[in-house]
């Protein structure tokens, strides 16, 4: 399958999803909406916590190897997931139940949401280390466009139904008809002829060392893109929560196509790359690609304000400012650059280093960003979104320097 197919369906995906979550934010009343941007924050989590940050071992390991060889480290991972569902999801349905109580029936619609979504995000990493998984990433597109056009549906015919209980069963029942689907492509659609060139299995507890540093790194990157998310819900009024999460939103979408058609798709060739010692290619393409998405970022940001105030601000009605979100989109490209950062360091094997940067990061952010919250109220919790992106950006390429890249 080519690349920009593979590219193309992630993005219809992504914007779909964007879809569904900025109707649901800008549709619902302000109170609500900063309720829903907790739950999709809490849900993107625990679907974090389920994948282990397995796909960084697995693309340095087999990425454009031969088709029987991914195909049982990915069978390998199959059976690693299994066996880490079976102790992660209670914890988490215990944690939904008990700390941010939710009642029985949203924990297990949650569950069965948390589950899908991890498939969906797996679908994505088993087509990028192996172009003919693509009929998985396929699936998952689908996914989000029912979800987006079922949600917009229930919004033009029913919008007293348009409610977040109404919201998460909707998100729930696609998740569910679409898991059985995720099984028969893999099965049976992916299925390969017998012989092949064998490799040595891994098992469960090979693969938890093996991603251990790595979802230790992952651990400390998600807190720093979902600290502010959490500071605010505790530190600002209902009203400012669904005001920051109106804005905040579409700020995390540029940061989710960064994701996607930059860094996801240029990691593997990135770890091919340095493979074969050629970390003078690797620096060149991280270079590249990061110029093209900050051009692309800025341009579209630009377009935006301007047609926003060509026709009078129309979205100030929908609580979205220019002011804060200029602010959050630097914060993407700040984020966006330590991200590449951070990928050369993986590259050349420096995982430590890339923990330790996070860890000193998210601390200097978080401390900022609570005191900011608290003196300032929302445009300080806006502000804070700052301070952990630049901290990680300045600490990689200070990491890169004594490396000599």
């Amino acid at each position: 399958m080519h690349q920009r197919a593979i590219l193309g369906t992630k993005l219809f995906e992504t914007v779909a999803r964007g879809v569904f979550v900025l109707t649901c934010t800008y549709r619902l009343p302000l109170v609500e909406a900063g309720q829903f941007g907790l739950g999709v924050t809490l849900i993107g989590l625990a679907a974090f916590l389920l994948g282990y940050e397995r796909q960084i071992d697995v693309q340095r390991a087999v990425a454009g190897d031969d088709p029987s060889v991914i195909r049982q480290r990915l069978v390998d991972t199959l059976r690693f997931f299994s066996a880490h569902f079976a102790w992660v999801l209670p914890i988490l349905a215990w944690i939904l139940w008990q700390i941010f109580g939710w009642g029985p029936t949203q924990v297990a619609l949650a569950v069965v949401i948390m589950i899908s979504e991890h498939a969906s995000n797996q679908s994505y990493q088993a087509t990028l280390v192996s172009p003919r998984n693509y009929p998985l990433q396929a699936v998952a597109a689908m996914r989000y466009g029912v979800l987006a056009s079922g949600a917009l549906l229930l919004l033009a015919i029913k919008p007293d139904s348009f409610t977040i209980d109404g919201i998460l069963w909707w998100w729930a029942s696609v998740s569910l008809l679409v898991l059985p689907v995720f099984a028969w492509v893999w099965i049976v659609a992916l299925r390969l002829p017998a012989g092949g060139k064998a490799t040595q299995r891994q098992t469960i507890a090979q693969q938890y060392r093996a991603s251990r540093l790595h979802f230790m790194v992952g651990v400390v990157a998600v807190a720093a893109l979902q600290a502010d998310r959490v500071v605010v819900g505790i530190a600002l009024q209902p009203a400012d929560i669904g005001t920051y999460f109106r804005n905040v939103m579409l700020a995390g979408l540029a940061l989710q196509v960064f994701s996607i058609a930059s860094f996801g798709r240029v990691a593997p060739t990135v770890y091919a790359m340095a493979r074969a010692s050629n970390m003078n290619g690797v620096r060149k393409r991280v270079a590249r690609e990061y110029t093209w998405f900050a051009l692309a970022t800025v341009l579209l940001l630009g377009l935006a304000l301007a047609m926003n105030a060509l026709a009078a601000y129309p979205a100030s009605r929908w609580g979205i400012s220019g002011v804060f979100l200029s602010v959050l989109m630097l914060g993407v490209l700040l984020r966006a650059a330590a991200d590449y950062t951070g990928l050369l360091l993986l590259a050349s094997g420096a995982d430590r280093a890339v923990l330790r940067n996070q860890v000193m990061a998210v601390l200097v952010g978080v401390c900022l960003l609570l005191l900011l919250a608290y003196q300032f109220g929302l445009p300080g919790a806006i502000a804070g979104a700052v301070p952990t992106s630049l901290a990680y950006l300045l600490l990689n390429f200070l990491a890169l320097r004594r490396r000599g890249h």
